[in-house]
């Protein structure tokens, strides 16, 4: 077998054209590389760097005038400024930054399309926790003012998802304590100068927001105590005038509230006892000669406040209630009750009949009078008192009210009076030409009084001067005259 000659020289040149090929191929690649790097990664770079630095104007510029010529620069750059849109809104959210950082990148957002849309996706909750870290910074603000209320309430805004929410809490703590302090100190200060209503309207306002703290409960109890041993003085003072006046009944007013407000005071019980008999003599003197001259309401007019300033005075009790026996109690102050829901009832001060008559404590009754309803017949229209057996004789004036306007004027009505269910009194014939009559009842016993009416012609019932009496006697010239 022949052995082969190698050519050395050929197979030199063979290597040397692998080293040329793979030298070409290399420095194409670093050049391939040297591009991406000037035309990729050194501007994202350079964009990076103007974006972290916040200096997004110049950042723009360059986006638009390098970034956007390239593919996939426009969109690696816009990623770039999510990423610090993130990252500053992470930051934000755990109080690393200010809100100016934050906004500064977001107003950039908005010029780039991908980066809006990123925005857009926490632009409600940036706004939300934006309005509460401005609360909390409006509360420091205010603590630093002393406007202590208002930082509690700016601090009371803060919301439950901020990072300062615990900080925010302990400061409207602060504040809210602070705010019932200085209360406290200017009710203090209005009650040393007398204004105690002032004082207690300060206090009960910071109740109404702060009702446990205990620097306002236990200033309001100091000052109102102040305050009722202050009025207890100045009525004292009063009363004590008034008595050396002579005026011993509104001085006896005076001294009641006071018995009543201190039940324990020494010193009101004692001016009490020194004038209470010489009071209740001196209204027994002046009454009982009215009342022994049938001038009865002369005589109420002064035992009623005896009577109501000594309740425990039989002498004055027992004179009071025979006189007050034996004046008219009017039935329009009487409750009534419509037991047939039947025509109208109401009252007047003074009231004239169809005759021109004018009476007093008018009691009217109205029937109904649409045209529809003249030939038809009601049940009887009643309405009753509860005299609980107290009153003997009633006294009234039945006439038709001077503006009655009856359908026909040939149809006629019915008034009736019942006393427990008897029939006392009956007046038919009634009609706009009736005259007025007098109604003069034994009313004796009578548990419950009962006035009824009828017609169907729209009749308006007068009732005038309507009373009863306990115990009927015939009254004093001046009475009458009163009538």
């Amino acid at each position: 077998m022949q052995e082969e000659i190698i050519d050395h020289s050929k197979t030199e040149a063979g290597k040397r054209r692998l080293l040329y090929i793979f030298a070409g191929m290399a420095t194409v690649l670093l050049v391939a590389l040297l591009l991406y790097y000037v035309n990729c990664v050194r501007p994202l770079d350079e964009f990076r760097a103007l974006v972290e630095s916040g200096d997004y104007e110049t950042a723009y510029s360059f986006y638009e005038e390098q970034l956007t010529s390239f593919g996939g620069n426009d969109r690696k750059a816009q990623e770039i400024l999510a990423e610090q849109l993130q990252e500053l809104w992470r930051q934000y959210r755990e109080s690393d930054v200010s809100f100016e950082p934050l906004s500064a990148c977001m107003d950039a957002c908005a010029s780039y399309p991908e980066a809006a849309g990123e925005l857009a996706a926490i632009q409600d909750s940036i706004d939300a926790l934006h309005a509460s870290r401005s609360s909390y910074a409006q509360g420091e603000r205010l603590m630093e003012e002393g406007r202590y209320l208002e930082a509690y309430q700016a601090f009371s805004t803060v919301s439950q998802s901020d990072i300062l929410y615990e900080d925010s809490q302990l400061l409207s703590q602060t504040a809210a304590e602070s705010h019932c302090s200085v209360v406290v100190e200017e009710a203090r200060a209005l009650a040393l100068d007398g204004q105690y209503e002032e004082a207690m309207s300060r206090l009960d306002e910071a109740l109404v927001l702060f009702p446990d703290n205990a620097a306002l409960t236990g200033g309001r109890e100091e000052v109102y105590l102040s305050y009722r041993e202050y009025t207890r003085q100045t009525r004292l003072a009063q009363a004590q005038e008034l008595l050396n006046s002579q005026n011993l009944q509104d001085a006896l007013y005076i001294l009641s509230g006071l018995r009543e407000e201190f039940p324990d005071d020494e010193q009101t019980e004692a001016l009490w006892a020194q004038y209470e008999d010489a009071y209740a003599a001196s209204v027994l003197q002046a009454a009982q000669p009215l009342y022994d001259a049938k001038d009865y309401s002369g005589a109420l007019a002064l035992l009623s406040p005896a009577a109501e300033l000594l309740p425990g005075r039989e002498d004055i009790r027992t004179l009071f209630q025979e006189a007050d026996k034996r004046v008219p109690k009017w039935l329009a102050d009487f409750p009534c009750e419509n037991v047939s829901l039947r025509g109208t009832r109401k009252t007047e001060e003074s009231a004239a009949d169809m005759q021109g008559n004018v009476y007093q404590h008018v009691i009217l009754y109205v029937e109904p009078s649409a045209l529809s309803m003249q030939t038809m017949q009601y049940s009887e229209g009643m309405e009753t008192y509860d005299l609980g057996q107290n009153y003997t004789r009633l006294f009234a004036i039945l006439a038709i009210k001077n503006d009655s306007r009856g359908i026909r004027g040939e149809q006629t009505g019915t008034f009736r009076i019942y006393g427990d269910g008897r029939l006392l009194l009956e007046q038919a014939g009634i009609s706009e030409a009736s005259a007025p009559l007098s109604i003069d009842l034994d009313i004796t016993g009578v548990d419950e009084l009962t006035f009824s009416f009828t017609s169907g012609t729209g009749l308006k019932y007068l009732l005038g001067n309507a009373c009863v009496y306990g115990v009927y006697e015939e009254p004093a010239p001046q009475e009458q005259e009163a009538q």
